[in-house]
C-alpha cells in the first residue's frame, strides 16, 4: 500500500503501486473443529480461504504441494496454516438439477485424479463422499445450460485422513450419481437406454474405484445422424445449406466429424451464393483443425475462431467485388468433433471431443421429452434486449425486428464468432438448425416432439414436418445427433 505523506509539503507515494483494493468482506461458510472456509469479497472479486488452528500432522507434508495439484488452489497463507482458492458455484448437493448425464463421467475423472494425487502426495483419502462438503465451479460463463463445464472443488482438507480407502470419494460420488439418472431414464423415451448404461458403469465404478482408468474406456458412444431441408411454402428458392463430414486420419486411429447449417441472405439469389461458399470454405478449413489437438484440448477453440475469421473475410471480399452479389451474407453454426474410431459404430466415450462454433441467429441445443438447453445464443436484435431484460422469449416471437442479426458471416470486415468446447449430450439430441424452425415452432412444441421421438431420423422429420404445419414461410434445415451409449459389462 500507499506510505501516508511525511507532511504536507511532501508526497512519497509510490506511482507505480496499484491502487489499495476495495475493502472486503469476509462471510463464514463452513467451521469444522479447528478449521473454517471464509469467502473474501473484494469489489467484483471472491475468493476463498481455508485455515486451521490445529492442524493434524499429517498435513504439514501435504500443504506445501498443494497449489500444484489441488483443483482451484491459488495461493498458501503466510501468516496461517491455510490457503487460498478460486470461488465456487454450488455444492455438489446444490447442482442437482443442473447435473446432467453428460456431466458424471467428467466429475468422476476429475474426483478419480484428485484422490491419486491425495494418495501419492501423502497416503491421504476422503472418507466418505458428502454432496453438501464438495462443490462445482462452472468453467464456461457464458451461463448456456447446454454448455456448462463443470469442475470439482474441494477445500475441506480437515476431512483427509489417513485410514481412509484412497478412492472413497470416486465409489460415494458415483452411487449419488445411480438412482438421480435411474429415475431421469423413466421419463427418457427413446434415449432410455443411454441413461441405463451409464447407471450400469456408475455400478462398476463405485464397486471398484480404483479401476476407474480401465472401466471409463468401456463406455461408448455411437452417433446417429439425420439432415434435412425444405424450401418451405412462401420461397421460390433455398437460401439455407448444411454440411455433413467425416474424415480419417489413417494410420492415427484419429477422426472427426463436422455437423454445419447456414441461412443465407441476400437479393437475386445472393444469399444462396453465401450459404453455398461457406459450406465450401468451412470443408476446407475444418480439414486443419484436427492438427490443433496434438497440443492442449483448448488450443482448437482459438483455431476454429481463426479461421471462421478468414471464411468471413472472404465472403466478405467477393461480395465487395461484384455488385450482383452485395450486401450478401450468411448465418452458420456448427459441431465438431474429433475421437478415437469411427463415431458412426462406436468409439470410447472419453476419446471424444466436441466443439460448437456460431455466428448469426441460427441455432443449436439439446433437445430431449423434459427440457431444451441452448448450446447458442443469437447474434441478434431481439437477443440483446432478451439479454438486458426489455423483452421476453415469448415476445420476441412477435417483434417486428426478430429476424434482424447483430453480426453474420460476410456481412461485415470482421466478425466475432463465439466458439466453445462442450460436452456432447447423452441424454437428449442435439439439434443444429436455421431459424425457419424455431421462428414457428416454439419451445413446449420441441419439447414434445422429441419426447415422441423414436430415432434422429423420425426427429428431423417431426420437425420439418411442423414447420410446414406451422406456415413454413422461411426455408428450414436442420441436422439432428441422436447418440447411442453402450457400456461393456
Amino acid at each position: 500500500m500507499a506510505e501516508e505523506p511525511l507532511n504536507s509539503a511532501e508526497d512519497r507515494t509510490d506511482p507505480f503501486l496499484e491502487a489499495p483494493a476495495p475493502p472486503s468482506s469476509e462471510e463464514l461458510l463452513t467451521e469444522t473443529g479447528g478449521a473454517s472456509l471464509v469467502r473474501i469479497r473484494r469489489g467484483d472479486h471472491t475468493q476463498l480461504r481455508w485455515t486451521h488452528d490445529s492442524p493434524p500432522h499429517f498435513l504439514d507434508d501435504l500443504l506445501p504441494g498443494l497449489p500444484d495439484f489441488l483443483p482451484g488452489c491459488e495461493d498458501l497463507l503466510l501468516q496461517e496454516f491455510g490457503y487460498t482458492a478460486s470461488d465456487f458455484d454450488f455444492t455438489v448437493g446444490d447442482a442437482v438439477s443442473q447435473l446432467t448425464a453428460t456431466d458424471m463421467l467428467p466429475l468422476l475423472a476429475q474426483a478419480y485424479e484428485l484422490c491419486r494425487q491425495l494418495g501419492a502426495r501423502g497416503g491421504l483419502g476422503v472418507p466418505a463422499f458428502e454432496p453438501e462438503r464438495l462443490y462445482l465451479w462452472n468453467q464456461d460463463r457464458s451461463w448456456l445450460p447446454g454448455l456448462n463445464d463443470f469442475r470439482l472443488r474441494f477445500y475441506h482438507l480437515e476431512d483427509l485422513s489417513p485410514d481412509a480407502e484412497q478412492f472413497a470419494l470416486v465409489s460415494g460420488l458415483a452411487e449419488w450419481f445411480q438412482p438421480i439418472l435411474s429415475e431421469r431414464a423413466k421419463d427418457a423415451g427413446s434415449l432410455a437406454d443411454n441413461l441405463e448404461a451409464l447407471v450400469a458403469f456408475a455400478e462398476t465404478v463405485a464397486s471398484d474405484p480404483s479401476q476407474f482408468d480401465s472401466i471409463a474406456l468401456r463406455l461408448r458412444v455411437a452417433l446417429e445422424v439425420a439432415a434435412r431441408t425444405d424450401v418451405g411454402l412462401k420461397r421460390g428458392n433455398n437460401e439455407d445449406a448444411y454440411l455433413l463430414l467425416n474424415s480419417r486420419l489413417e494410420g492415427a486411429g484419429e477422426s472427426s466429424s463436422l455437423f454445419a447449417v447456414a441461412d443465407g441472405m441476400g437479393g437475386h439469389n445472393a444469399g444462396e451464393v453465401a450459404s453455398s461458399l461457406c459450406m465450401e470454405l468451412l470443408r476446407f478449413y475444418s480439414g486443419l483443425w484436427p492438427l490443433a489437438r496434438s497440443s492442449r484440448k483448448r488450443s482448437v477453440v482459438p483455431f476454429i475462431s481463426k479461421h471462421l475469421k478468414a471464411i468471413n473475410e472472404e465472403i466478405y471480399e467477393t461480395a465487395a467485388a461484384s455488385a450482383e452479389h452485395a450486401g450478401m451474407g450468411t448465418t452458420l453454426t456448427g459441431v465438431f468433433s474429433t475421437c478415437y474410431g469411427d463415431l458412426k459404430s462406436g468409439v470410447p466415450l472419453v476419446s471424444l471431443n466436441n466443439y460448437i462454433f456460431h455466428v448469426g441467429d441460427s441455432r443449436a441445443f439439446a433437445l430431449n421429452g423434459a427440457e431444451l438447453r441452448p448450446l447458442t445464443r443469437d447474434h441478434s436484435y431481439v437477443q440483446q434486449l432478451i439479454d438486458s431484460g426489455a423483452l421476453t422469449e415469448d415476445e420476441a416471437y412477435e417483434h417486428p425486428r426478430r429476424n434482424v442479426i447483430s453480426q453474420g458471416i460476410g456481412i461485415e470486415p470482421e466478425v466475432k464468432p463465439d466458439v466453445a468446447c462442450f460436452g456432447l449430450p447423452l441424454d437428449a439430441y442435439t439439434v443444429i438448425c436455421s431459424d425457419g424452425l424455431t421462428d414457428l415452432v416454439r419451445k413446449p412444441r420441441l419439447i414434445e416432439l422429441a419426447g415422441e421421438a423414436e430415432s434422429a431420423d423420425s426427429l428431423a422429420d417431426a420437425l420439418v414436418r411442423e414447420a410446414l404445419v406451422e406456415g413454413g414461410k422461411d426455408n428450414v434445415t436442420l441436422i439432428v445427433l441422436a447418440p447411442r451409449v453402450t457400456f461393456e459389462k
